[in-house]
């Protein structure tokens, strides 16, 4: 349960620093197109981590990875 709870963070991770990089240098609307699919696919590892670890600490986690990724925030 560890290593998928691990493969779920990194790939969240993965479609936020994606869609970071995908907002510069496209049209507004493939931007849109791109930030809807990785949010899509950030939710459906936000779900598969939920029947792992639970719903509260699933958001959690996407959270902070948003957060770190997006924000520049690193949590205390």
């Amino acid at each position: 349960m560890d290593s998928e709870v691990t493969r779920l963070k990194q790939q969240i991770e993965q479609e936020y620093q994606a869609m970071k990089e995908g907002l510069t240098g496209l049209s507004s609307v493939a931007r849109h197109q791109i930030i809807h699919q990785r949010y899509e696919n950030i939710y459906h590892c936000m779900e598969a981590l939920e029947t792992l670890i639970g719903e509260e600490q699933s958001r959690a986690i996407v959270i902070q990875i948003n957060n770190q990724v997006i924000e520049g925030r690193v949590q205390a």
